[in-house]
């Protein structure tokens, strides 16, 4: 089979499927909502967006690729303690609060390095047991997280020719 009738097969297997899998994602989001305690919301909006970042204790972004970690780097800014799986430019923004060679003030999140559900429940439970046990620490850890700065401020004058 060539790569293009790979592609058109797995286009045609899609189209057949998308009206089941689109039956089943509307029965999920009904059933989802129907709990109080719970909401599914498909689709993208920037206002909706920003409330959750701010409403939200901890943001899980558990990627297998992430060219930039934009997501922890704005639930930061609204104190939101980011728990990433260690990739892309999380690696360079997101500091694990307990396995980190970076100073206490600039460890801002939980990271875990392997795929597994080990690996990701190992550091959700640490953040949740800091959230539910120390929570002076864990407020501490918030500030952490407002206080990064990952603007053009700092690098900036380092440049060559910057005014």
């Amino acid at each position: 089979m060539t790569h293009s009738e790979h592609i058109t097969g797995y286009l045609a297997c899609s189209a057949a499927v998308s009206g089941a899998a689109l039956l089943l994602i509307q029965a999920t989001k009904d059933y989802l909502n129907a709990n109080s305690d719970c909401h599914l919301e498909i689709g993208y909006r920037e206002e909706l967006a920003h409330l959750i970042y701010a409403g939200a204790d901890l943001l899980i972004v558990p990627s297998m690729c992430e060219p930039c970690g934009l997501a922890p780097l704005i639930a930061m800014r609204y104190g939101t303690v980011p728990v990433v799986r260690a990739t892309g430019g999380m690696i360079d923004t997101v500091f694990g609060r307990d396995h980190s060679g970076h100073p206490p003030a600039e460890r801002n999140g939980y990271v875990f390095h392997h795929t597994d559900n080990r690996a990701i429940e190992s550091a959700l439970s640490r953040a949740l047991r800091l959230w539910s046990e120390r929570p002076r620490e864990f407020r501490k850890l918030v500030a952490n997280c407002i206080l990064a700065d990952y603007s053009w401020a700092r690098p900036g004058p380092r440049v060559p020719g910057h005014l």
